[in-house]
């Protein structure tokens, strides 16, 4: 905070009184908080006197009257400054001490200035005078710090009302663009559901006229949908939750299985492993908020509303006890799952899971959903295919989850469950760090590393893939996956 400003105190006095005036500016000047205004010492070279003892006197805090026979009988510009003094005077409230009458000899007090009390600088009282001149001119400081106190008060208010509405403008302004996106997704989304909705019937009419050409058995039509189901071919299907579409694909029948997607990707990816599970398993994969074909709902991004996105399907589904497939941001979301609702949860694959923030390469962070794809895949045809919902990836919804995987590990909490859970991973991964093999994991978590695999196990050694998916899904509930026997080539190292 600056120092508050000294108290400026102008000397008015006649030409003939400058000594003793001067000797008193001395004095006056001397105190730490008095800033007195002496004509011989304040006017510069060249400056317009009249101006400035006129713009002096408007500003001052004070005004010493010098009286004497010198100053009250003669004319000139003496009594021009007792004039404008004195009309200053009448503008100041009466509580506010301003002209201060001063006798420097035993002279009569003009008629005007009598109502004030003055000093006399001379003879026997002259250091009493003094002495209560300064306790006038302290309590005259005392006000201005009061005033000035209250204004900067006053100031500081203002500035608050008008800080808080600007910051009110942004913000009915920042509402407004947001109601017309949430206008612009609710336009789009009911859009995508009129050709959902067309698709459906579509696929439908097709199915209805296929039935009434061919005569096959309800168990011979669901193997061959099964053996057959290309990307081309699937009709797809999509829920409600929150008035926000949905997307999800099943096969199969028997105990659910449910696949979840990573950071580049939709469901697609997952559709061979589907295919093999259904013959055991009622299998389900679906696009996580702000993927694939799923609504881009900006207030579900985090791990913890995409793990409450997998709770409200299973309820409106009618699922009961899961195991759990994840790839990537799929199995973070699956362990915060199963953090809150362990006893849903009979167990769990993690593929190419980041333990914590460190083990992600920041590219994968930075990088848009084309360049990740184009950066994890061997970009093949096939390849190509099955991750080309990349594209309609909210990259929004990719960094909410890095920051809340660095701000809260969801793994901390699942490895303290007795979930069975195996972790899998591709030597060749660029965007994950594999885990250490010297640290240790709980007793019902085992760990393995695929030499052929990057990023995408599933589609790098699909075949190894599944038949060890097929092969953790057959543990009885409750086994670890250490116990799983160690079939072939599915890996170089485990723990």
């Amino acid at each position: 905070m600056p120092e508050p400003r000294k108290l400026s105190v102008f000397l008015c006095h006649a030409s003939q009184d400058k000594p003793i005036v001067r000797e008193l500016y001395q004095r006056l000047n001397a105190v730490g908080w008095i800033d007195p205004w002496f004509d011989e010492e304040k006017l510069a070279p060249g400056q317009h006197w009249t101006t400035t003892i006129e713009e002096a006197i408007d500003s001052a805090d004070n005004v010493i009257i010098f009286l004497s026979g010198n100053s009250v009988d003669k004319e000139g510009f003496v009594q021009r400054e007792l004039k404008r003094a004195w009309k200053r005077s009448t503008e100041k409230p009466e509580n506010i001490i301003f002209l201060i009458p001063f006798r420097l000899d035993d002279c009569e007090v003009p008629r005007r200035l009598r109502s004030k009390h003055w000093g006399d600088y001379f003879g026997i009282n002259k250091e009493k005078t003094y002495d209560k001149l300064l306790v006038s001119l302290k309590q005259r400081h005392e006000q201005k710090l009061q005033l000035e106190a209250k204004e900067q008060a006053r100031l500081e208010e203002l500035l608050r009302i008008q800080k808080e509405e600007e910051e009110d403008k942004i913000r009915r302004e920042s509402e407004e663009v947001l109601r017309k996106q949430a206008e612009e997704r609710a336009r789009r989304e009911e859009e995508e559901k009129a050709r959902i909705k067309e698709e459906l019937d579509r696929k439908e009419a097709e199915a209805k006229a296929k039935a009434t050409s061919e005569e096959k058995t309800a168990s011979e039509k669901e193997e061959e949908h099964t053996s057959t189901l290309t990307f081309s071919s699937y009709a797809g299907s999509s829920i409600l939750i929150d008035s926000s579409i949905v997307h999800f694909e099943s096969l199969g029948r028997g105990r659910p299985v449910i696949f979840l997607h990573g950071w580049a990707g939709s469901w697609r990816y997952w559709l061979s492993s589907m295919q093999v599970v259904s013959r055991s398993f009622r299998s389900y994969a679906l696009d996580l908020w702000g993927f694939g074909d799923t609504a881009h709902n900006i207030l579900g991004y985090s791990l913890e509303q995409q793990s409450n996105l997998l709770e409200r399907f299973l309820i409106e589904m009618g699922i009961g006890k899961i195991a759990i497939i994840g790839h990537g941001l799929g199995a973070l979301v699956g362990m915060m799952f199963a953090s809150r609702f362990p006893q849903t949860v009979d167990r769990i694959m993690a593929v190419s899971c980041p333990l914590d923030y460190e083990a992600i390469n920041p590219r994968l962070r930075t990088s848009s959903p084309d360049e990740l794809v184009n950066w994890l895949s061997d970009r093949s045809p096939e390849t190509i295919t099955v991750l080309a919902d990349a594209s309609k990836t909210d990259t929004y919804a990719i960094q909410v989850s890095m920051l809340e995987l660095q701000a809260d590990n969801p793994f901390k909490a699942f490895r303290s469950l007795i979930i069975p859970c195996l972790l899998v991973y591709g030597e060749r991964d660029q965007a994950i760090v594999t885990p250490d093999d010297f640290v240790p994991h709980p007793t019902m978590m085992h760990q393995i590393v695929f030499e052929g695999s990057g990023h995408f196990p599933m589609l790098d050694e699909p075949n190894k893939f599944d038949r060890l998916l097929i092969d953790f899904l057959a543990l009885d509930s409750g086994i670890s996956p250490r116990e799983l026997q160690m079939k072939e080539d599915w890996q170089r190292r485990t723990r």
